[in-house]
């Protein structure tokens, strides 16, 4: 019965996480869209340019100045606050602190130092580089509060936080704009949500001055981070390396194809990056448990067919409705990058589900075999890119990114499945395969017989609901999807009564595993 409750406990938190990640980063890429429509309506090219390059430099040197320590804060952060040890948690919270303090400061020391070599090597005006500097000690605390809110799971802290500082951001930069101030309003702006944001978290940090804290082991703690950081860095070469190579290698046409395929397929990631994150601290805490095993394996086997769930049909829609998606964001010159997207989009699944196992991998105790499967996706992405792209261009490419994330999910497949007994349930993926070529089949039978963004809108919500029912004498779902519809309606203060709907409709089919 106690271990009934703790699993219930521990799915309510999990779909908790969720929402509340999910309505974070909904918020945030709205606020986001607004401040930078604002910033091209308003600025020239030229400032423009200045404050998307200041604002590439916060966010690359801040990620450089943490080291990995934020991952490894959050992980650690679970743990203790799993075993109830907030002097351990103090410790941690301590030393990563002194570190990030320390190397964030002396990278903005450099920067200011020798801003006049800086300036003109990176086209930026002299003044703008002490806003990076600053913005590189800002960004990095940010990260430390996220982090511990993040192992202490209080993810409603993060979407409040984050709403007041978007507010900050827009409000500031839309005001010193105005007035006249070009570049230095959106930086500004910037500046002061990140400002705000941290104050309104600033216990997280203060635990680090707490008498009772027990330091960590220094090993340890920076056997997780490093290989954190070096994880992190595979994974920035993976994303950026492509563009790069393909520019050239095929040209700016291939690279500009490409590159819409990447853009257009990019928010397929969202969902399973909000339910990884959701788990992250859940997985980690329970590395603190004798007998956590069968508890990780369970929650992340939920959390892929969730993402699954949601991101394959998403991926069917995209691909069915391609051309019309390309003229809704771009020119009918990108039209051919349609062609891309079935191979961008099936590599951009597998990286998310990947990265899913991957984190979870981190998770359990086995940070250094997380860094090595993702510099091995890396190693295999570079050597297939050059030779594939100089034979087939924008196409060689597709297949090299699609290559890589397939080497990725399988590495990470396999290593859980050998080393750590972990049995991924692949045949849910399957049932969710099979219910997508209904929902494909379903949303291109409408479009054959009717045309229009209406009707395709019409033709995607009768495929849905075709979609979930094609489900249902596939035997896929269980009772812990009765429960998540139940939290939902309860929860819910939009389609409290659609889930309640679902969940009746489903209760009289669902299976009892």
């Amino acid at each position: 019965m106690q271990m009934l409750v703790k699993r219930m406990a521990e799915g309510k938190r999990l779909v908790g996480n969720s929402a509340y990640l999910f309505l974070d980063w909904m918020t945030t890429t709205v606020f986001s869209l607004i401040f930078w429509l604002f910033m091209a309506k308003t600025l020239d090219s030229g400032a423009y340019g200045v404050v998307a390059t200041a604002i590439s430099m916060m966010i690359l040197l801040s990620g450089l100045a943490l080291l990995g320590l934020q991952t490894t804060l959050s992980k650690m952060v679970s743990e203790y606050d799993r075993i109830r040890k907030p002097k351990r948690t103090h410790g941690i919270v301590r030393l990563s602190l002194k570190v990030a303090a320390t190397t964030s400061m002396a990278i903005a020391a450099v920067l200011v130092f020798f801003a006049g070599t800086f300036a003109p090597i990176l086209n930026l005006p002299v003044g703008t580089i002490a806003l990076v500097a600053a913005g590189v000690v800002l960004f990095a605390m940010l990260g430390l509060t996220t982090a511990v809110l993040y192992g202490l799971q209080s993810m409603k802290r993060v979407l409040i936080s984050n709403f007041a500082g978007n507010v900050s951001k827009l409000v500031v930069a839309v005001a010193l704009v105005l007035a006249g101030f070009e570049y230095f309003g959106p930086l500004a702006g910037l500046l002061s949500s990140v400002l705000v944001v941290v104050c309104m978290r600033g216990d997280t940090l203060m635990m680090a001055f707490r008498k009772d804290s027990v330091a960590p082991n220094g090993k340890e703690v920076f056997t997780y981070s490093l290989s954190a950081f070096a994880a992190s860095i595979a994974m920035l070469g993976f994303s950026n390396t492509p563009n790069i190579v393909l520019n050239s290698v095929a040209g700016s046409v291939a690279t500009g194809l490409f590159a819409v395929g990447i853009t257009l397929t990019s928010p397929l990631i969202s969902i399973p990056g909000v339910l990884t994150a959701a788990l992250f601290p859940i997985a980690s805490g329970l590395s603190a448990e004798k007998g956590g095993r069968a508890r990780q394996t369970e929650l992340l086997n939920i959390v892929i067919r969730y993402a699954a769930f949601i991101t394959m049909p998403a991926i069917a829609l995209l691909l069915v409705l391609s051309e019309t998606v390309i003229l809704f964001f771009a020119s009918p010159a990108y039209l051919p990058a349609a062609r891309l997207l079935p191979f961008i989009s099936i590599a951009v699944f597998l990286l998310g589900i990947g990265g899913m196992i991957n984190t979870t991998i981190y998770a359990m105790r086995r940070p250094v075999a997380s860094r090595n499967i993702t510099i091995l996706a890396l190693v295999a992405f570079l050597l297939l890119a050059v030779p594939l792209t100089m034979r087939f261009a924008e196409f060689g490419m597709a297949w090299s990114y699609l290559g890589a994330t397939l080497v990725f999910f399988v590495a990470n497949a396999v290593y859980v499945k050998r080393r750590l007994g972990v049995n991924l349930d692949l045949w849910a993926l399957f049932k969710i395969a099979i219910a997508t070529s209904i929902f494909a089949a379903t949303l291109l039978a409408v479009n054959y017989v009717t045309a229009g963004a209406a009707w395709q809108a019409a033709g995607a919500a009768v495929a849905s609901v075709v979609y979930a029912l094609a489900l249902i004498p596939l035997r896929f779902y269980r009772k812990e999807d009765l429960r998540v519809l139940e939290y939902l309606s309860n929860k819910a203060t939009v389609g409290r009564g659609l889930f309640a709907a679902a969940r009746r409709v489903l209760g009289r089919y669902v299976r009892d595993t």
